[in-house]
C-alpha cells in the first residue's frame, strides 16, 4: 500500500476521533479572542451609538467571527473582523445608501460599520428579536425563518462573549 495513503488515512482518523476541546481549552481560546478584540472597542462604541446596538454585542460578534483578526477571510468569502458576506454588504448598501465594495471591508472601521449596520437591520427585520437577529447574522434571515434552531450554538457563543464584554466594560 502507498505510504502516503496510509499517512493521510491516519491523519483523517485522528482528526475525526480526536476528543473535543476541554472546558479549560475553550476558556483559553475565549480569553485569547477577547484580548484580540478589545483594541476595537472605541470603534464599536462609536458604531453602537450610530446604529443603536450595545457596543458589547458588536464586540461579541467580532470575537466570535474573527477572534479580532482584521485580515480574516472565511471559507465562504466572509471578510474582516465581522466576517461580512458579499450579500450582507449589498443589503447594507441598499438599506443605508452606502457604496462600499468588498475591498473596503479590509478597512477596520468600515468593516465594523457594515457589520453593525447589518446586525441592526436584521434586528429590525426580526421585530426586535435580538436572538433571531444574531442567528440570522450567522445563517441568513431566510434560513432562520425556515428553521428557528439553526445557528443556536452560534447564538449561545455570542451571548457568552456578550456577557463577558459587558461584565468587563
Amino acid at each position: 500500500m502507498n505510504p502516503l495513503i496510509v499517512i493521510l488515512c491516519l491523519i483523517a482518523i485522528y482528526y475525526f476521533l480526536k476528543p473535543s476541546k476541554t472546558s479549560k481549552e475553550l476558556t483559553l481560546i475565549r480569553e485569547y479572542n477577547i484580548g484580540m478584540t478589545n483594541k476595537f472597542r472605541p470603534i464599536a462604541k462609536r458604531m453602537s451609538l450610530t446604529v443603536n446596538l450595545d457596543e458589547n454585542l458588536i464586540m461579541a460578534i467580532i470575537a466570535q467571527e474573527s477572534a479580532g483578526i482584521p485580515t480574516a477571510i472565511g471559507s465562504s468569502g466572509e471578510i474582516g473582523l465581522m466576517q461580512i458576506m458579499p450579500v450582507a454588504l449589498q443589503d447594507v448598501n441598499e438599506v443605508y445608501g452606502t457604496a462600499y465594495n468588498s475591498e473596503n471591508l479590509m478597512d477596520i472601521e468600515i468593516n465594523i460599520e457594515v457589520g453593525a449596520r447589518y446586525l441592526a437591520w436584521l434586528k429590525t427585520k426580526c421585530n426586535g428579536n435580538i436572538q433571531k437577529a444574531i442567528q440570522s447574522y450567522n445563517a441568513g434571515l431566510g434560513a432562520v425563518s425556515k428553521n428557528p434552531n439553526i445557528s443556536l450554538k452560534y447564538y449561545q457563543s455570542v451571548r457568552q462573549y456578550w456577557q463577558i464584554f459587558t461584565e468587563r466594560a
